[in-house]
């Protein structure tokens, strides 16, 4: 190997991660880098690298590194985006997935990005508008149509959200998620019984999943279950992550002049 040739140690470096040896790998790019310093596929794959370690901060520091040397790459675009959401920066994610769409508008993996990181912005129907473009151009994009599910719910358009999420399934029938949100999808078109079995496919296949159980409480007390319901319910706590008071919780008894706190969740 010639010492002196930063694509060699470039090459090296995808082989080495292509291995899962990360550590090695990032050496590597680096070696690249103090070679030519404006290496922009080093400072991408080396973003890459710190990003699968999960070293968020210097994988978005070298993503800004590849775009700044390569401008006209959309991929360092898009890992910048995954970074920062990654980051919670979703604002920023957003102007970096913007830009590799106006370098490359059919760029599937950037509208399906795009996609999610707009929903969690709860920009709605701009989400649902990349997730069918992505789709349209790449119909193989499986995960997608869960994340469309999610999205069209959010939106109302059941009917749709329900085709989406069991052709997820059809493909994933093990996704103890796409089942619980098919669940969620039937529980607002009033499909109760439906929603059921669809919850507690997705306990059947994880149960200590605190969403589906949540789920599938709120399905319960729909369909006027409140024992169940309430019970299942009580997982809600698990699910937003919500700590509960030092406090004894009331058991419903009579009070006989104690008070009782009630607080927002």
């Amino acid at each position: 190997m010639r010492p002196d040739n930063a694509l060699t140690y470039n090459n090296l470096g995808r082989s080495l991660a292509e291995r899962g040896l990360l550590d090695e790998a990032i050496e590597n790019y680096k070696k690249a880098i103090e070679l030519k310093k404006d290496y922009a596929g080093a400072y991408n794959n080396l973003g890459i690298a710190y990003a699968e370690k999960g070293l968020i901060d210097p994988a978005v520091e070298n993503f800004k590194f590849a775009v700044a040397f390569a401008p006209d790459d959309p991929e360092g675009y898009n890992n910048l985006g995954l970074a920062l959401t990654d980051k919670g920066s979703l604002d920023m994610a957003v102007k970096a997935f913007r830009k590799a769409l106006e370098l490359a508008p059919d760029y599937v993996d950037a509208l399906i990005n795009f996609g999610n990181v707009l929903s969690r912005l709860g920009e709605i129907d701009d989400a649902i508008e990349s997730y069918r473009k992505g789709l349209t151009l790449c119909p193989e994009y499986v995960e997608a149509y869960n994340n469309l599910g999610c999205a069209l719910v959010s939106a109302g358009i059941v009917d749709e959200a329900i085709e989406n999420f069991k052709h997820y399934l059809s493909l994933y029938p093990n996704s103890a998620e796409a089942y619980s949100n098919l669940a969620g999808a039937l529980k607002d078109k009033g499909m109760l019984d439906e929603a059921i079995v669809n919850a507690r496919k997705a306990l059947k296949l994880n149960s200590s999943y605190a969403d589906a159980h949540e789920g599938l409480g709120m399905i319960y007390l729909c369909a006027g279950d409140l024992v169940k319901g309430w019970e299942e319910y009580e997982w809600r706590l698990k699910a937003t992550g919500v700590d509960p008071l030092p406090k004894p919780k009331w058991d419903g008894s009579p009070l006989e002049g104690r008070t009782i706190l009630v607080y927002a969740e």
